[in-house]
């Protein structure tokens, strides 16, 4: 553990003073399974600063929780231990790219929220177990390829990024429950004729779609749609407990 936070800056916050390096059992934040190793690091709003060195982590974690820290720096993907399931790092200061086919075949949920990562991501290459992914607030680019996630995805949150293009949301996973793709550049018609028919929320406020859409055919599900500030333009009949929040361009039907 301790070539893991060996840059940290304020180690204090997760270790004991009385030992150097502390044994495990001295470090805050660690969980261990009956043979002494580690499998979940939790140091959530500690205000850690500097970088973080992933590629020392122990090979049995499955859960890294830093959220909420002044962490900083790029990730090196390809470091992130196997068996990791979730990987939690919302609110840092986090910057590089994302690189989605390096990530642990076992990773089934990935928060990168609030940070500075750039670039585009390949959605597509996400690991076959993922079921949640949030890479909102942060300075992402390119296009998006829905149609071609992983079947296991249930909520993907591209909120207030910089990505562009159209989105095709015809046959997505069935098993999707929230897609949140607003404050972005997504531009063109949208086809909302097909969702999944589990939806329940649906967010497309603040981008540049525009058109005719058919809004007649939503899952009874649906209990959230979104589509302030678009040009989009139609009757949106109501499912029995839909919360909508809409422009004058939409006409709404009960």
């Amino acid at each position: 553990m301790d070539l893991v936070v060996s840059d940290i800056r304020n180690k204090q916050v997760i270790g004991s003073h009385q030992m150097e390096p502390p044994e495990l059992r001295h470090w805050k934040g660690l969980q261990l399974n009956d043979s002494d190793e580690i499998i979940e690091i939790d140091r959530g709003g500690c205000d850690l600063e500097g970088p973080i060195c992933l590629e020392w982590l122990p090979d049995s974690i499955q859960e890294l929780l830093l959220n909420g820290n002044a962490i900083w720096g790029g990730v090196d993907w390809s470091d992130i231990p196997p068996r990791l399931t979730l990987l939690f790092l919302i609110a840092n200061q986090l910057d590089g790219t994302i690189d989605a086919g390096a990530l642990p075949t076992a990773l089934r949920d990935l928060y990168l929220s609030t940070n500075m990562f750039s670039g585009p991501i390949a959605l597509e290459a996400l690991t076959p177990e993922i079921e949640a992914v949030d890479i909102g607030k942060n300075r992402l680019s390119g296009t998006v390829h829905l149609r071609a996630i992983p079947q296991t995805l249930q909520e993907p949150r591209l909120s207030k990024n910089r990505f562009s293009g159209d989105i095709d949301l015809r046959r997505l996973p069935n098993g999707l429950k929230k897609i949140m793709l607003d404050s972005n550049s997504f531009s063109g018609p949208v086809d909302l004729r097909t969702l999944p028919p589990g939806l329940s929320e649906l967010d497309l406020s603040c981008t540049d779609l525009t058109g005719e859409s058919d809004l007649s055919r939503f899952p009874e599900t649906l209990a959230f749609l979104n589509v302030l500030n678009t040009a989009l333009s139609g009757t949106i009949l109501l499912t029995p407990y839909m919360n909508i929040d809409a422009e004058y361009s939409l006409v709404v039907a009960m």
